[in-house]
């Protein structure tokens, strides 16, 4: 079980993510809005973050994606949250409707791109074992 937050423009998007953690993963989950209270953040002290990132509808063209940053909402979020989440050692989840992940720069650093709505039980999975992965790593083994 982790600390999660889960970060969305959309306050039904993020419930709904919200209580699959919480109900069928058994995880503690803080379901924060866009724009973000870093304070709020840094109080839960998350163990992981998840980011929605979802195409604007009036930006999508058949010549692709020409600016990440004002073409998705959850991009500017991503800019903020992923240096701090880099620093404190939290990894970031990425769920996209409509982003491609060749679209994402790769300025920052992320766990895991997951494609939603259709593939929730794999961002339950993925999340499970990033947090076991981090709790492995993070055990002390003593000296024999």
């Amino acid at each position: 079980m982790g600390r999660i937050l889960c970060v969305d423009d959309f306050q039904l998007y993020a419930e709904m993510v919200g209580s699959l953690l919480k109900d069928r993963g058994g995880h503690d989950v803080k379901v924060m809005i866009t724009p973000m209270v870093m304070e709020d953040i840094e109080a839960f002290r998350p163990d992981l973050i998840v980011l929605n990132l979802v195409r604007k509808p009036e930006t999508i063209s058949a010549g692709g994606m020409k600016d990440f940053y004002t073409e998705v909402d959850g991009a500017k979020a991503f800019r903020v949250l992923a240096p701090m989440a880099n620093i404190r050692g939290w990894p970031v989840v990425l769920t996209s409707l409509a982003v491609a992940e060749r679209d994402v720069p790769q300025d920052y650093t992320y766990e895991a791109f997951i494609e939603v709505p259709q593939r929730l039980d794999y961002l339950l999975h993925s999340i499970d074992r990033i947090l076991a992965a981090r709790t492995h790593h993070s055990q002390v083994i003593p000296d024999n």
